[in-house]
């Protein structure tokens, strides 16, 4: 079994399709969430891969679209991979489960949502988008934090979990592939890259 939470983009390759398709094709059983995990699920599930969690779900049949909406800035592994910035989807998160005890109005939810996503990834945070929605929204702040929500966290725990303790599907609930009898294209460009 693979379990896939997140990857960088930048500076290095990021987890590539073809990676996870020799796998499945290998039969291994790939699980993705969370982060680039839950992206590459959303894209590769059709043939077998399994996704995990509210970010996968979002991606693969909730409308999620955009890419960034996972991408966060983080310290190196020696400083613990602190973040410096936060996911539009914590974001999104933080603020349904707000606007659900009514903590905040729709039109609150709409407008520090719409706040948010125009901050670049790398310099969004809580903290400045507490200020770019304090001259609309009294005490913005103090209404939200109780609801924080990192669901990065929680689906690849939720990952990790299922990776630890594997429980068999009951009968009949089990998912396929929705492309069957698929087989895996040995490329030019595969076969240099496995040399």
């Amino acid at each position: 079994m693979v379990g896939l939470i997140d990857g960088r983009f930048e500076d290095v390759a990021a987890v590539w399709h073809k990676e996870i398709l020799y796998a499945l094709s290998r039969g291994v059983a790939v699980l993705g969430a969370a982060s680039m995990g839950a992206l590459r699920a959303a894209e590769c599930y059709p043939f077998g891969m399994i996704g995990v969690g509210e970010i996968f779900t979002r991606y693969a049949f909730g409308g999620l679209e955009d890419d960034a909406a996972v991408a966060q800035v983080h310290a190196p592994a020696e400083f613990g991979y602190t973040a410096f910035s936060e996911a539009m989807v914590t974001i999104d998160a933080t603020l349904d489960a707000a606007l659900a005890k009514s903590a905040i109005s729709a039109d609150e939810y709409s407008l520090i949502r719409g706040k948010a996503n125009a901050i670049f990834f790398k310099e969004r945070t809580w903290d400045r988008i507490f200020g770019v929605v304090s001259f609309d929204i009294e005490r913005a702040a103090e209404r939200l934090k109780p609801f924080f929500r990192n669901v990065k966290r929680d689906d690849a725990l939720e990952m990790l979990n299922a990776l630890l303790e594997p429980v068999p599907p009951e009968k009949g609930t089990t998912s396929s592939p929705h492309v069957t009898g698929w087989l895996f294209n040995e490329t030019t460009q595969w076969r240099k890259l496995r040399a």
